[in-house]
């Protein structure tokens, strides 16, 4: 699963090897339960957060 934070139409998430990933705008995603989401689009991704 993956664990989104957003703040300001960008986001900081913990994906499942634990690497923390940087989005530069807002991201669509749709909810799955009161926690969980999944990506369905994203864009402008910074790859230097890698």
């Amino acid at each position: 699963y993956v664990f989104w934070v957003f703040s300001n139409c960008s986001a900081r998430t913990i994906i499942g090897n634990g690497t923390p990933v940087t989005f530069k705008t807002c991201l669509q995603y749709v909810k799955q339960n009161d926690m969980l989401f999944d990506i369905i689009l994203y864009t402008e991704f910074n790859h230097n957060e890698l």
